[in-house]
Parts: C-alpha cells; structure tokens; sequence
C-alpha cells in the first residue's frame, strides 16, 4: 500500500543523509546547518525535502527517484554542497555583513559619506529581514512538489563572495528579491521629510527608470549589479530625483495649478472620489509612458498631449501640458464634463 512504498523509499534515501553529514565535518556548525536542515515527509513523490534551495536542489532527483542514486552522482552532488559550504565557511564578514559596518569616526569625503549612508541603509534591511544565513539562502521548508524557491546563493553569487567581492554579491541577492528599490528610497528620503511618502513614491519611480538601463532584452532580463555600476547609477539618480522634487514642489505652487484645484465642485459623481487634489498628486508618480486613452471608455487624449510623457514633462519643467495631463487624469474617471 502507499504507507509502505514511502517508508521503502524512505529507507532507499537515508544513505544520502549519512554521505552528507560525513561530507559536512570540520564546518562550523551555522554551515553545516545548512546542509543538515531537511524534513521527512509523508509523500510519495518527495518523502525528503532539503530547506535551502541550493542542497535541495542538489539532491532533489536522488529524493524523487531513488534509484537515479548510484554512488558516484551522489559523491558528485555532495561534493558540490561541499564547495559552496566551504565559500561561505571561508568568508564569514560576508553572511554576518561586517563588511557593511563602517567607523563612523574616520574622515571622509561626500562621496564616501553617501557609500557609508547606502552600506547602513543596506545593513538596516538586512538586521530586520535576513539577520540569519538560512534566510539569507533563502530557507524554506513549507515548498510543495511543483514549486522550487529562489536560489539566492547560485554560483554566480557565490563566486563574488570567493572572489572578495560581497557588496556585488550582497546587491545580486537584494536584486533577486525586489527590495533595492525600497533600500533606494529610504537612501535618498530621509524620515524626516516634510512628505515623506509622496518623496519616496518619486524616488522610487525615479530609480526604475535607471533600473532599467540594465535591460539587455524586450523580456526585462537584465546584467546583473556591480557594487561600482550600482554606486554610479545611484549617483544619477540622486541627482535626477533632486531636479523632480525641486520641479514637482514648484508645480504644485504655480498659479493655473493651485487655481484649478480651487475651483474643485463639490458632488462631481467621480469614480471612487476622485479629486482635482489626487489627479495633481499624480505629479509624485510620473509615468514614463505617453498617455492612453481608458479601457473603460470616457475621455480621449487631448492632441496636444497625445505622445507626452508626464515624466518627461516633469523633469523638463513644461509644467502648462503637465497640467493637461493631470486634468485629462481627473476627466478620464469624471461622470461630468469639465
């Protein structure tokens, strides 16, 4: 029956452990847990399920199908484990990010005082959400038979790490795991900003668009980080985003704008509430595309602001078509004319 073909498979598979764990002495233990970290299940496809991506998917056809585990791929397969645990084991100011830390007190110039900003921002993320190496790798033990979690430490990355590199290596996993943009907010808006979330919704529009010069197909793959290619587009991109909170503070005091949102009726019938107020807000989320008109129907695109970019408008200071754009917002969701 099915309980006793899982438990001969079961049976089948535990000489893996015993080659593993043998393979794992003389690592500090935090290593070794790597390897060490598995589940016996009650399944007939996988009964043995490692916990961090790279074992796992090391060993994942010897736990599938025990009979594909002739000694010699099995000693290649835990060979490999090996190697990639003894990277790790040999650079510990890597997992730890004691290459993050800086002394505050050493002299400096602008340039390396914004390295040191970014480097803290970067260790602050990393203390709250992968303060430990298994969630570094990308530990998960709760994965089903069809879904394989993100490798985080592929020999890619683990190649940087060897090679002393660890900001790049740190950045590619960051990058895998869509948080730079977060990081990049919190690095060019400080908390106390007088608009704080409006700031870093502009920032974060602002940074994916250098994010995306790193594009090499139509598909969105993209060349993975240097820590120089990284330090440098974030440069351009502080400076960008200073030119558009400068250009986006002075659009929203200039006369048309603030005379517009004045003359706000009440009762309007707009779809959600949509105000005068939210379509102007929009200057804090600049599209990058030219306009379109709504799938649902409603208003079509003025001529004169048919091949604009609000983005593009924002950054040029045009600020008389900018407020086309956000009026053309506001109409396209109005039940009424305006």
């Amino acid at each position: 029956n099915r309980k006793e073909l899982i438990a001969r498979k079961k049976e089948a598979i535990a000489p893996i452990i015993e080659i593993l764990e043998e393979s794992c002495e003389g690592l500090p233990e935090d290593i070794k847990g790597l390897a060490m970290d598995f589940e016996w299940r009650e399944d007939m496809r996988q009964p043995l399920r490692f916990a961090i991506p790279f074992v796992n998917l090391k060993l994942e056809a010897f736990t599938r199908a025990p009979s594909y585990a002739t000694q010699k791929r099995v000693d290649e397969a835990v060979a490999a484990i090996r190697s990639k645990l003894d990277v790790l084991a040999s650079h510990p100011d890597f997992y730890t990010y004691a290459f993050l830390d800086s002394d505050a007190s050493a002299p400096r110039n602008k340039s390396a005082a914004r390295k040191i900003r970014i480097k803290q921002k970067i260790l602050n993320y990393c203390n709250q959400n992968l303060s430990s190496l298994p969630q570094l790798a990308g530990r998960d033990i709760g994965g089903s038979y069809y879904f394989h979690p993100p490798n985080y430490l592929e020999d890619a990355v683990l190649d940087q790490v060897e090679k002393g590199r660890y900001m790049t290596a740190l950045l590619r996993i960051l990058d895998r795991r869509r948080v730079i943009s977060n990081i990049v907010q919190k690095v060019l808006v400080a908390e106390s900003s007088s608009d704080l979330i409006n700031h870093r919704r502009l920032a974060g529009v602002c940074w994916a668009k250098f994010d995306s010069e790193r594009s090499v197909n139509r598909y969105r793959e993209r060349d993975p980080w240097t820590s120089g290619k990284f330090y440098e587009t974030l440069s351009r991109c502080r400076t960008e985003f200073f030119t558009l909170k400068r250009n986006a503070r002075e659009y929203l005091s200039e006369k048309n704008v603030t005379d517009w949102l004045a003359n706000q009726p009440p009762n309007q019938g707009n779809w959600n509430n949509f105000t005068r107020q939210d379509a102007v807000d929009a200057v804090f989320s600049p599209s990058m595309r030219v306009l379109r008109p709504s799938a649902w129907g409603g208003a079509a695109v003025p001529p004169e602001i048919k091949t604009a970019k609000p983005y593009d408008l924002l950054l040029s200071r045009d600020f008389a078509n900018l407020l086309k754009v956000h009026k053309y917002y506001f109409s396209r969701r109005s039940t009424t004319v305006h």
